[in-house]
């Protein structure tokens, strides 16, 4: 429940949170906000599950997606100033099960999408069949696919290029990608409700989650998503949390107590292409400028 010198901005969201809710038609959706290093609203609305009409709640777990690029880039961060990884190696340095190509590759050109490895299709090919106990057992998928491009010259989205950046954590680490994940990032920034998706175990409190019955589009209703194993996409799409556990991870990165200042720049930096243009992507983070109260402002996101 917000404080009381929050009660107007609060009811303010909740009108926006509820038209939207019933403009798109969504089964539920669960919003955050921080200010400072404090949580100062948390509240869920609509429905977890449309067929046992479970309520949203705040603790309610949902897959993050590419968001979980984001945490998975702060691991490198924690790893790079352990003096563990660094960001100009080859990626095959720590990921010698992805064979060396017609071109070098470094991990940072990995983690900022600038390095010719391919993203999944969405064919049925390629979707996660397997389930994989570390980040390295999903790399054989795709190691033999050439580069797109010479690394550098392009930039185009990868998430298979976080399966390798989540392979290197693991190695730099000497521990399992998700045990790493646990005791160096969730645990200390009390993210109790970030873990790892299971197709195969029962997880409290995780949303049942929904396609667009048609056309992708919600006003047609929605069928409930079939049951797939994102263990192989590891750090780059494996996650379930909720929005409050976000807002800590976030306030964390811009409160200094995760990384060093100079890390989260390094790792929101956008990067630049061999020709000199910019990128839209950091190390695990899509850099823009958005207008917020009228000013041009820095925006970083999954």
């Amino acid at each position: 429940a917000p404080l009381p010198k929050w009660a107007d901005a609060v009811e303010q969201g909740r009108q926006l949170a509820r038209a939207n809710l019933v403009e798109q038609n969504l089964p539920g959706l669960s919003v955050a906000v921080g200010v400072g290093q404090e949580i100062v609203w948390a509240e869920g609305f609509g429905w977890a599950d449309l067929e046992t009409r479970m309520p949203v709640a705040p603790e309610t777990r949902f897959r993050i997606g590419h968001v979980s690029k984001a945490l998975t880039s702060a691991a490198v961060g924690l790893l790079l100033e352990k003096g563990r990884l660094r960001l100009d190696d080859e990626i095959q340095t720590y990921v010698p099960a992805f064979p060396r190509k017609q071109w070098s590759v470094t991990l940072r050109q990995v983690m900022g999408h600038v390095a010719g490895v391919r993203h999944y299709r969405g064919e049925e090919a390629d979707v996660p069949s397997a389930h994989c106990e570390r980040a390295s057992d999903g790399v054989p998928s795709f190691a033999d696919d050439p580069l797109l491009f010479e690394p550098g010259t392009q930039s185009r989205y990868s998430t298979y290029g976080w399966v390798l950046v989540s392979a290197a954590v693991e190695a730099a680490a000497a521990e399992p990608f998700f045990t790493f994940m646990r005791t160096e990032i969730f645990t200390p920034l009390g993210m109790a409700d970030t873990t790892p998706d299971s197709a195969t175990e029962p997880i409290p409190n995780r949303a049942t989650f929904y396609f667009p019955r048609f056309s992708g589009d919600n006003h047609f209703g929605h069928e409930v998503a079939r049951t797939v194993d994102y263990s192989c996409f590891a750090g780059a799409g494996a996650f379930l949390s909720t929005p409050s556990d976000l807002v800590r991870f976030g306030m964390a990165l811009g409160g200094d107590t995760l990384l060093q200042p100079a890390t989260v720049r390094t790792l929101q930096t956008p990067q630049v292409l061999a020709s000199g243009k910019d990128t839209e992507f950091g190390l695990g983070w899509t850099i823009q400028t958005v207008a917020l109260a009228g000013a041009p402002t820095r925006l970083a996101s999954d």
